[in-house]
């Protein structure tokens, strides 16, 4: 009789969950990393899809290059980009540093330290647009040229008043409608406009 030394035999399943390792989760992706990290602080939507945006255009711009072998010398250049090329505003411009901002210190765990000479948007300068004192004794004389009624003076008082709070503007609403029915009241400011208050 020949007796020979077999190993046991192993079910084929049972030898995998043995010695195979078992995979490690992976990492989430940087943007969904970015995500979560503005879903825990309780950020918007918006927001959260907006600074997506903004890494990705920052990734984009340095050749897809991870923001984490990537310093201050490259964020300074993204935003400099925005200004010089694209010709952002300036809340743009701090719309994006705060997005960069963010993915630093949240996400990649460094805060970024001084970032030189960023070349800076410039604001615009929103001036309102108010009609000289001539240019007003010229409208309300063409008013009254016209013989206007009453109605006339009161639809042209409506008109004043819708148009002065629908554009948004307190442009002196009550002195308007005061001289359109004929009570023109000079102020002694010496300026040469009128005032908006």
């Amino acid at each position: 009789m020949l007796t020979m030394n077999c190993p046991p035999v192993v079910c084929a399943s049972t030898l995998n969950a043995y010695t195979m390792p078992h995979p490690q989760p992976r990492k989430p992706k940087l943007l969904d990393q970015v995500r979560e990290a503005l879903r825990v602080r309780h950020y918007s939507r918006r927001t959260e899809k907006t600074y997506c945006d903004w890494v990705k255009r920052f990734i984009y711009f340095h050749n897809l290059r991870h923001p984490a072998e990537m310093a201050e010398p490259e964020i300074n250049a993204f935003l400099s980009h925005l200004a010089i090329r694209d010709k952002v505003s300036a809340s743009t411009q701090n719309q994006a540093l705060c997005a960069l901002l963010f993915l630093y210190r949240h996400v990649l765990g460094r805060e970024v330290s001084d970032l030189g000479d960023v070349i800076r948007a410039r604001k615009t300068k929103n001036l309102p647009v108010v009609m000289t004192r001539d240019e007003v004794k010229v409208v309300l004389d063409r008013l009254r040229d016209d013989k206007c009624s009453l109605s006339a003076c009161c639809t042209a008082q409506a008109f004043v008043s819708w148009n002065a709070f629908g554009f948004g503007s307190r442009m002196l609403t009550s002195h308007l409608m005061r001289s359109l029915c004929g009570r023109v009241k000079e102020e002694k400011t010496g300026e040469p406009y009128c005032p908006v208050r």
